[in-house]
């Protein structure tokens, strides 16, 4: 019988009508969603605590990062130590400026900033930056024998060989009484060590680098993105992808990201026409880790999986270390005083020696505070957004699904319930017998919880040669009348190429 119903009705319908329940469907639905987003958007701007806003109706500037407009973001936020809420437009987020939210964060909240991913996945593909759920505590726990103690070891050994290459660039290139610019030369040899740590390239980039025309094609892709990002975070619109990819910059992106992907696939073939002899695993490059790793069933990284994550080191491997490294010696050379103590126990770890050995690493015990202090002020990744998936309480105040956190890292390290004078640069912050008296996660420039980032302990430890092995060589000083100003090309940066003075001792 219901048969025979269903066919009366499907006769006495025509196709006119049928298109008319299907807009009017298709319309309730949208209009369903309108009234979320509008429902969502007026309780987290007028019922949840957060800083006065620009314009009624636009919100919240949306300017380029700089020192100034991070100073204005500090001030503004500072009544709101624990969280706020920031509206831009349309668009609302929680910004998270307290260590005990962000814990509660880290730890109940997994999933990614949709946004933020599919802007990043076009270059870095489904990477541990952005994977979830199973696929990444697989992949996480496949690549974390990459950075085990042996491989760590093995790792300092190319650093070393890569800052004899960096001193002798500034010997030829600099005379000590005219600056050089850093931070090109910086991320050269940031570039060099993890290509060598990858794939055992024995690389000598930064003596070849107008030479070297497979690593300058990533250096240029690497650029293009750079500025693709600047231009995302900087401008409301370029947030769309159908505005964004109309742009030139949106353009050069896309083809900045072929360009670094192209690179990395080159690497892998290389690998595969000329594959290396059988060794101990204590030998092992990040490529040998990658592709010989194998799951409790014994399956390994597919090849897609192997481009997007040596695709995500050879990046954070080298773009990040080498913009924490500028602010590094651009500390240096603002405070002498300072930079004669990290030398004084340089000297006293080192003696007659040049090359640094893996237990020298762990004596430098004030040049880490003076490292660390230097993350504090200006860590290379500004802040990290996750999504509710769920609703979630802070403070007593109810945040709605579908609501971004922005863990606002710059924020949580100039808190100033937690950093005494917080923009002032101090390393003793750092010391043993202050650091208990820190929130443990009020200093988080590797990020914190399960998804911390897996190569810190390399990039300290890069950090730490390169600044040691200069150090003995080279007093460090700023031009007449310089002022350091940031930005934000996917990592913090100093906005300039950072002019400094070496002088050799």
């Amino acid at each position: 019988m219901l048969n025979t119903v269903a066919e009366y009705l499907y006769d006495q319908t025509s196709l006119y009508s049928l298109c008319w329940i299907l807009l009017l469907s298709y319309g309730l639905y949208l209009l369903a969603k309108l009234f979320r987003f509008v429902t969502r958007y007026s309780y987290i701007r007028w019922r949840l605590p957060g800083p006065k806003l620009d314009h009624p109706i636009f919100g919240m500037k949306v300017a380029r990062i700089d020192r100034k407009s991070l100073a204005k973001l500090e001030n503004t936020i500072k009544d709101y130590p624990r969280f706020g809420r920031m509206i831009y437009g349309p668009i609302f987020s929680i910004m998270v400026t307290g260590p005990e939210v962000a814990q509660q964060i880290f730890n109940q909240v997994e999933s990614k900033n949709k946004t933020f991913v599919y802007m990043m996945t076009p270059w870095l593909g489904n990477g541990l930056v952005f994977s979830e759920g199973t696929i990444w505590k697989r992949n996480r726990k496949l690549l974390t024998p990459t950075f085990y103690y042996q491989s760590l070891i093995n790792f300092v050994k190319i650093m070393n060989k890569s800052s004899d290459r960096m001193i002798e660039v500034i010997n030829r290139d600099s005379n000590g009484k005219d600056p050089i610019e850093f931070v090109p030369l910086i991320h050269n040899m940031t570039l060099e060590v993890i290509l060598n740590c990858i794939c055992s390239k024995g690389s000598d980039l930064q003596l070849n680098i107008d030479t070297n025309s497979r690593e300058m094609t990533y250096v240029e892709g690497l650029e293009k993105i750079r500025q693709g990002m600047e231009e995302r975070f900087s401008s409301f619109f370029s947030i769309f992808d159908i505005i964004f990819y109309r742009k030139n910059v949106g353009k050069e992106f896309a083809r900045g990201a072929k360009m670094t992907k192209q690179y990395i696939v080159s690497l892998i073939q290389e690998r595969e026409e000329n594959p290396r002899e059988e060794s101990n695993k204590s030998d092992y490059d990040m490529l040998d880790l990658l592709t010989r790793s194998r799951d409790e069933e014994g399956n390994g990284l597919t090849q897609k999986e192997i481009i997007d994550e040596l695709n995500t080191f050879v990046f954070a491997g080298h773009d990040t270390t080498g913009a924490a490294s500028s602010f590094v010696f651009y500390h240096l050379a603002k405070y002498p005083e300072l930079q004669e103590k990290c030398r004084e126990e340089v000297l006293s770890v080192m003696g007659g020696r040049d090359e640094i050995e893996w237990k020298d690493i762990a004596k430098f015990t004030y040049l880490t505070c003076f490292i660390k202090e230097t993350m504090r002020l200006y860590p290379p990744v500004m802040f990290i957004s996750k999504m509710l998936n769920k609703p979630f309480t802070i403070d007593g105040h109810k945040i709605p699904a579908n609501v971004s956190l922005d863990i606002s890292i710059g924020l949580i390290h100039r808190n100033a319930s937690h950093w005494p004078d917080p923009d002032k640069f101090d390393p003793s912050r750092f010391k043993d017998e202050n650091i208990e008296k820190h929130h443990p996660y009020a200093f988080i420039p590797f990020s914190a919880g399960s998804r911390n980032c897996i190569g810190q302990n390399f990039a300290m430890s890069e950090i730490k040669i390169i600044t040691a092995r200069l150090l003995k060589k080279f007093q460090v000083s700023l031009q007449d009348g310089y002022d350091i100003d940031i930005t934000v090309k996917v990592v913090l940066s100093p906005s300039d190429n950072l002019p400094l003075l070496f002088s050799p001792l």
